[in-house]
């Protein structure tokens, strides 16, 4: 087993570009933090005080652990276009604003509105994710008049301008060469339908859809796994028998949107509370665009085909294969989480093959798996009553991001965007 978790840890230049994206959050006047993109887990590498101050959140509730400990599925659930961006902006430098309603990391009884801002930039060749944030009612700063603290003074494109300027300073005394990840570049990695929505009067709770799923995975009879994109870093959520065989990993036998609950109860200090996930792997620098794909994917379904990792672990001698790819099944309805977004899984076909990766793409093999996975999926869809049935319950307990959905009459399957 080999285990590599900064995959920036042999590079010279890595110690200074930290060392450059802490200043800068430090010398930022406003709230500021900053996550290290290299890590097999993405983490906080730097927050400033005003970030502390302002936000409630002490430094050691965050610096080292993983970005999942700000949005813990027990104490709040964002909408899920929050969710997805927030990890599009984490995994390849969508850039992301939104507000929506959180609680205080320290003080979980105190609702805002919570006002943020992400953007992706590389140093030399590191990638840092960049946030900053303000509670909603903080907005009164943009305007001529405000007379509160000076911290909030300006609006969120001057706020960004000054972390630019700091950055391209704090890069040039390192030597260090700057690029932010613009618009166009991070559209590259969109993903877009095949096909179109055909509604149905078919309306059940997702955690209904969710088991039949489940089931349905466990018992096909070729390595596959079915995740939740809208549970915290996209965990695995069914591993049959066969895909437990390569991947070495063993059945998902605790209630995976438990997860953050185990995970505050060890600070977030490490692993991913007994759930597991894809996007956990370790990689070389030169595996930089692998693992972009595999980010992406659990981000917005854009299908890949990839070598699989455990997490944190580099991959095997005999190397296990994996097949991505998004499903939209339903669309959200009435209030919760959900409402009126897409609701899809992510779907991993496994396999080996001696030849290596291109050749076990374009086998019979993998492309009859598919099919036949696709066509148990539109089967699903075609019996809806048979899911609006489902008890929903199970070993794996009620979904913090359930809720009510209308079900297609046909999958929808996420494609690569077109050029």
């Amino acid at each position: 087993m080999s285990i590599n978790l900064d995959s920036g840890a042999e590079c010279q230049s890595k110690p200074l570009a930290l060392q450059c994206i802490q200043e800068v959050v430090e010398a930022c006047p406003f709230p500021v933090l900053a996550n290290d993109w290299e890590l097999s887990e993405i983490k906080f590498c730097a927050m400033n005080d005003h970030y502390v101050n302002h936000m409630r959140c002490p430094k050691e509730q965050l610096l080292g652990k993983n970005n999942r400990v700000l949005d813990p599925t027990h104490h709040t659930s964002l909408p899920s276009k929050v969710r997805l961006g927030i990890r599009a902006s984490m995994s390849y430098g969508h850039n992301f604003y939104s507000c929506f309603t959180s609680v205080k990391t320290a003080d979980r009884h105190i609702t805002f509105m919570k006002e943020i801002g992400m953007r992706m930039v590389a140093l030399s060749g590191h990638r840092f994710i960049v946030g900053i944030q303000r509670t909603s009612g903080d907005r009164a700063a943009t305007g001529d008049s405000y007379r509160g603290d000076p911290v909030f003074e300006g609006t969120m494109d001057e706020w960004w301008t000054h972390v630019e300027q700091l950055v391209l300073k704090a890069a040039s005394k390192q030597a260090l060469t700057v690029s932010w990840v613009s618009p166009h570049e991070a559209a590259i990695w969109g993903a877009q339908l095949r096909g179109v929505y055909s509604q149905t009067e078919q309306f059940c709770r997702k955690e209904q859809l969710d088991k039949v799923l489940v089931d349905t995975i466990e018992g096909f009879g070729k390595p596959v796994a079915l995740l939740d994109p809208f549970l915290p870093e996209c965990p695995v959520i069914a591993l049959n028998a066969e895909a437990q065989k390569l991947t070495k990993w063993g059945p998902i036998s605790i209630d995976v949107s438990s997860a953050d609950k185990l995970l505050e109860q060890s600070q977030f200090s490490h692993g991913a509370g007994g759930a597991y996930h894809i996007n956990y792997g370790a990689y070389t620098p030169e595996e930089d665009n692998e693992r972009l794909q595999v980010r992406t994917a659990c981000c917005n379904g854009r299908p890949c085909f990839v070598t699989f990792r455990r997490m944190y672990e580099r991959p095997d001698d005999i190397p296990v294969l994996m097949r991505l790819q998004g499903v939209t099944l339903g669309q959200g309805v009435h209030e919760g989480p959900l409402s009126g977004d897409d609701v899809w899984y992510l779907v991993a076909i496994f396999g080996q093959d001696a030849a290596g990766l291109d050749t076990w793409r374009e086998s019979a093999d993998v492309a009859r798996t598919g099919q036949q996975l696709a066509d148990l999926i539109t089967g699903i869809l075609a019996n809806g009553q048979r899911v609006h049935t489902e008890s929903g319950s199970g070993s794996r307990g009620a979904n913090p991001y359930g809720g009510e959905i209308m079900l297609l009459e046909q999958p929808v399957w996420h494609e690569v965007m077109s050029a």
